[in-house]
């Protein structure tokens, strides 16, 4: 009788032993997945985001904060979809924010008149562009290398809906 009470007890404290293994297991999973969704990494690809950032560089990007905290910022480095329907995703600074009236004249942006201050480009641009008012639900996106860069100059604003997180650590 000593004997089977000796089984029993040990195949109770086998039990618990997998289910404390699965448990942890699924909680490892979860908490996993979770960070997943929070936080994700990506390479950059092409110079239009130098000196800032480099071609190859990998960032870890914020896939929170737009979607519950604020909306994007001034000054941000974004992620986002490219449009191409490539599933790519390319990565470039908020310059302009919904409703604001932009213009680029003489290698400076002016943002409702302002002269917007950028000490992180890499040498001034040519050219002019607008002034133009930005949509309601569009950002300004410009590229740091503005003499390398393929940006809001081209295809115009940035559909919020597009824009993955913001850009939070380099790696």
């Amino acid at each position: 009788m000593h004997s089977m009470l000796k089984s029993a007890a040990s195949g109770r404290a086998t039990r618990c032993s997998f289910r404390a293994l699965v448990g942890t297991t699924l909680a490892v999973a979860i908490f996993g997945y979770a960070i997943r969704c929070a936080v994700q990494s990506f390479r950059v690809r092409g110079t239009s985001m130098e000196p800032t950032l480099h071609d190859g560089q990998y960032v870890v990007v914020d896939r929170v904060v737009y979607r519950y905290l604020h909306p994007p910022r001034r000054g941000d480095i974004v992620v986002f979809k490219d449009s191409d329907g490539s599933g790519g995703e390319v990565v470039k600074r908020v310059v302009g924010l919904p409703g604001e009236r932009l213009e680029l004249r003489s290698a400076c942006v002016y943002v409702e008149g302002q002269l917007l201050v950028e000490p992180y480009l890499a040498a001034p641009s040519a050219g002019s562009w607008g002034p133009k008012q930005i949509s309601p639900d569009e950002y300004f996106v410009l590229g740091d290398n503005r003499l390398r860069s393929t940006d809001s100059r081209s295809w115009g604003g940035l559909p919020g809906t597009r824009i993955v997180g913001k850009v939070r650590f380099q790696l």
